[in-house]
């Protein structure tokens, strides 16, 4: 895979669409504190999956809006835009625990609502490239560039510098 322009076998490009896809339906959204993106292993030592995780700073996971309207909206917003639901988990306590929903080019997205509450997109396995070079865009959410682990994964920083690299106050994001 190479450097620059979004390609279709890219999965970085592909996991932050479906995360903004995903808070684009979240009322009074605060943004994110922090970015990662991971290699993970695959089904076999050919295969990998790549996971993209932004998580809500600790005041925001607190709140009744973020760890429970925020999954009801979910629930409405994602089956309307095309992605199946297909998993749902809840506490001992029945608040929720987690939502996933995959979209029809198979990336996954979690939002899990354990102790920080995240976003998570995620693909399934797909060929090892040992020349892999991602396509790093800037992080949504304003998510400030020093909470942005994902940067570990860009040798020569954000492939795109825009609005969206610097952070942002009050609730106006780019997302």
């Amino acid at each position: 895979m190479s450097r620059g322009a979004p390609e279709r076998e890219d999965p970085w490009p592909r996991m932050e669409d479906a995360v903004r896809e995903t808070v684009a339906a979240l009322p009074d959204f605060p943004g994110f504190e922090s970015r990662a993106f991971a290699e993970l292993a695959g089904t076999d030592p050919d295969t990998v999956q790549y996971e993209l995780s932004y998580t809500f700073t600790l005041d925001d996971s607190e709140t009744a809006k973020v760890r429970r309207d925020y999954v009801a909206a979910l629930k409405r917003h994602l089956p309307a835009i095309g992605y199946t639901v297909h998993s749902e988990r809840f506490g001992e306590d029945g608040e929720p625990r987690a939502l996933e929903a995959v979209r029809p080019d198979g990336i996954n997205v979690w939002y899990r609502v354990l102790g920080l509450v995240s976003v998570k997109a995620q693909t399934g396995p797909m060929p090892r490239d040992p020349d892999y070079d991602p396509y790093c865009p800037p992080p949504i959410g304003g998510v400030a560039r020093d909470r942005d682990a994902a940067l570990d994964f860009c040798e020569r920083g954000y492939t795109d510098e825009g609005p969206e690299a610097e952070p942002t106050t009050g609730t106006d994001y780019a997302i």
